[in-house]
């Protein structure tokens, strides 16, 4: 039974309960020849191709189940090896799926997390010790907005497992955390060995793990001498290169209604996340309640819908916007700033949508009612 039960918590913080609504749609072939979707229905992809006008050129696709989301890697320049590549990366992504599962207690993190909590120094890998470094960074310069230390409320509010359904933790739980919290602040990282003075930090990497990968991804594929591809970790992914017809493609969706809202097309090496209050998202205490939470408050941020953010690389782009959407209305420009994003679209609650100008000029807007505030970066 715990074997069985185990398996079903391998998913990367947790699987969907509802369909998600947003997806990315990319071009693989001519400019309006055949459209690959990638829609993450819980764990199915949907692949839709429309009628060619002429044939597709040749590309290699290759999907597969971790980190409780669609992996998708689309490369447009196939070679002789490419197969064992990709099998190499599908093998590197599923094992730091099982490392890095916070609450997997045979994974690297879970057993990090024993540790602390005993008040134990513990040697991590160079692959997480690396990582822990890149979300210190986005921890300190969105001044809290992005903390992995939030894992103690994502388990309270039920969000870390498919299997169970959103509670609130109850208000004495909310005082508590509110009233004082450990931080990722309170972790120390001397080169592999890391510990803390709080035992009660837990860590949860949900927010930045599939970026990491992707870029691991990218890299394993240029050493293989890959050089135009697309990496799509369920919504986070990154473009290098272009496809040999025309740059790389993806749609946007709006997070309040069906179908696609803007294409854009993406230059030769960026990076693109969204974070949405439609994944992980159910009614608590008849009010909506999402996975998004504000580590300050322990509770989730109501004030922004999605959040879309261009960067230079993928583990930046995933942390990053889920501080965005953490840092509302009044925030959001500056920190986009602070952390040296390229771009970014931010939908608020109530269907406002801002987007930077810098993809003014390839943001094409497909519905014609939506009004979009331009803002500097």
């Amino acid at each position: 039974m715990r074997d069985e039960q185990a398996k079903k918590r391998q998913a990367w913080s947790t699987t969907p309960r509802t369909p998600v609504t947003f997806r990315f749609w990319h071009y693989i072939s001519g400019v309006t020849t055949l459209l690959l979707r990638v829609a993450r229905h819980a764990s199915r992809l949907t692949i839709l191709a429309l009628p060619a006008c002429s044939p597709a050129p040749q590309v290699e696709q290759r999907e597969f189940i971790a980190m409780g989301t669609t992996i998708s890697i689309v490369v447009a320049d196939a070679s002789p090896g490419l197969p064992a590549t990709l099998a190499t990366i599908e093998r590197d992504i599923q094992r730091s799926g099982r490392e890095w599962y916070a609450w997997n207690q045979e994974g690297e993190l879970a057993k990090l997390n024993t540790a602390l909590a005993a008040g134990r120094t513990f040697e991590v890998s160079a692959e997480l010790a690396d990582l822990l470094q890149r979300a210190r960074d986005v921890y300190r310069s969105s001044e809290g907005a992005f903390d992995p230390a939030v894992a103690p409320m994502v388990e309270l509010w039920g969000f870390n497992d498919a299997e169970r359904t959103a509670q609130s933790p109850g208000a004495a739980r909310m005082r508590m955390w509110q009233a004082g919290h450990a931080t990722f602040a309170d972790l120390r990282i001397d080169l592999r060995t890391v510990s803390s003075v709080r035992r009660d930090i837990m860590l949860d990497l949900g927010a930045i793990g599939k970026g990491y990968v992707v870029d691991r991804a990218v890299a394993e594929l240029r050493r293989n001498g890959v050089h135009n591809a697309l990496v799509n970790a369920g919504g986070n992914l990154r473009a290098v290169g272009r496809h040999p017809q025309h740059p790389w493609r993806i749609a946007i969706r709006n997070p309040r209604a069906d179908g696609a809202i803007a294409t854009i097309e993406l230059q030769s090496d960026e990076s693109v996340s969204t974070s949405g209050d439609y994944e992980r998202a159910g009614i608590v205490n008849g009010k909506r309640a999402h996975h998004l939470l504000d580590p300050r408050t322990g509770e989730p941020a109501l004030h922004t819908a999605a959040v879309t953010v261009f960067a230079h690389d993928a583990t930046l782009a995933d942390a990053a916007s889920t501080a965005l959407f953490i840092a509302g209305a009044d925030r959001w420009l500056q920190m986009a700033k602070t952390l040296q994003i390229q771009g970014a679209i931010r939908f608020d609650a109530g269907g406002h949508v801002q987007a930077t100008r810098s993809l003014k000029s390839r943001l094409h807007v497909s519905e014609r009612t939506l009004a979009v505030e331009w803002v500097d970066l």
